[in-house]
């Protein structure tokens, strides 16, 4: 719907990983530390360590609450399961697992789920090609739809996706992610 700048993002994942493994983390191993929040203490103080950590909490409750709720409710709308029965066995399943196999059983699962995403999404493109008609005929509806663009350089803060805000943005977000959260 975007328009393909969004392969830029590709770019910016890389450009962060780089940062990430050329500078962020060869510090904290340097500085022997184990989290951003170590860091925080000991160049300010206990209190900006607690803030961030508590506002990482806050975060973390929201973000698993999303990660609960959207699978319980396409459980709940294909199986007819009540979706708060859903959440709730979707979260007892996974504490289930997780403290009885550890972290192996959360990587396989992590495995588990990036293949159902792929194999997915390549159904998808697949299915999709053969309703449309084939690549040529997916690029010609996407040509006439303005959506191919790889070369947007505006500064104008109005336009939606640029080179500079899907590289810089997406670079400091990643960063983010990659050199800062705790979970990664």
């Amino acid at each position: 719907m975007s328009g393909t700048m969004f392969c830029y993002q590709a770019a910016a994942w890389s450009i962060a990983s780089m940062v990430t493994a050329l500078i962020f983390m060869p510090k904290f191993r340097e500085m022997n530390f184990t989290s951003i929040y170590e860091y925080l203490e000991k160049r300010f103080d206990q209190s900006v360590r607690t803030c961030a950590s508590v506002t990482f909490s806050v975060y973390m409750f929201i973000y698993m609450a999303l990660v609960l709720y959207a699978p319980s409710l396409a459980l709940s709308q294909t199986t007819g399961l009540n979706k708060w029965l859903s959440v709730v066995s979707i979260g007892v399943v996974c504490t289930f697992y997780s403290s009885v196999g550890g972290m192996k059983a959360i990587i396989w699962t992590d495995v588990l789920q990036a293949l159902v995403m792929y194999v997915g999404v390549l159904v998808v493109i697949i299915q999709g090609l053969i309703l449309v008609g084939g690549f040529k005929r997916a690029f010609s509806i996407a040509s006439q739809g303005d959506r191919i663009e790889f070369d947007n350089v505006s500064f104008d803060p109005r336009t939606r996706h640029t080179i500079w805000s899907i590289l810089i943005g997406n670079s400091f977000n990643a960063l983010l992610t990659y050199g800062f959260n705790q979970m990664q």
